[in-house]
């Protein structure tokens, strides 16, 4: 069910990318995508441990315009009287869909060995750093000198090892 609790910025962002979607797709009339990213957002929405309402009421006003009875009966069982036919339609906050963080794929001598989430920010030493947090990339790196390190950063990291 859905509760009070505080969304968390993954829980923020994830229904912020699904109104983005969903109101450009139903816009252009692309309403097979928009259903798709309302189901994507449900799948990833299962997985979390709490359901905030400011993170899954935007979906019920999203779904009124495809399936209006069951989004009803969603909105009254939310704890609303009054019918969901007269709330506006949610607005994306395009803040909320910048990551602070991104996945990192490290290679050692050029083969993949492993992937680590560092900030957008992070610089080349930074970036080292938590790859050798790995265990794959520790194993591989263990006993051997880094000879070269190539960075590029938000692509990929490769150590060269000998």
């Amino acid at each position: 069910g859905v509760d009070d609790s505080a969304a968390t910025k993954e829980q923020l962002r994830a229904i912020h990318a699904c109104i983005q979607k969903v109101t450009i797709d139903t816009e252009e009339l692309r309403f097979n995508t928009a259903i798709s990213a309302m189901m994507e957002f449900m799948n990833e929405s299962s997985k979390w441990e709490t359901r905030p309402r400011e993170a899954c009421e935007p979906l019920i006003l999203m779904l009124s315009a495809y399936a209006p009875h069951i989004a009803e009966e969603l909105w009254s069982r939310c704890g609303h009287d009054e019918s969901l036919a007269y709330e506006k339609w949610p607005e994306c906050d395009e803040s909320l869909l910048v990551s602070d963080t991104y996945v990192l794929p490290v290679q050692i001598n050029g083969k993949m060995r492993g992937k680590v989430e560092v900030p957008m920010s992070a610089s080349q030493e930074q970036a080292i750093e938590a790859a050798l947090t790995v265990a794959n990339v520790e194993k591989q790196v263990e006993g051997k000198d880094i000879f070269k390190v190539i960075f590029v950063p938000e692509k990929i990291l490769n150590l060269i090892v000998k």
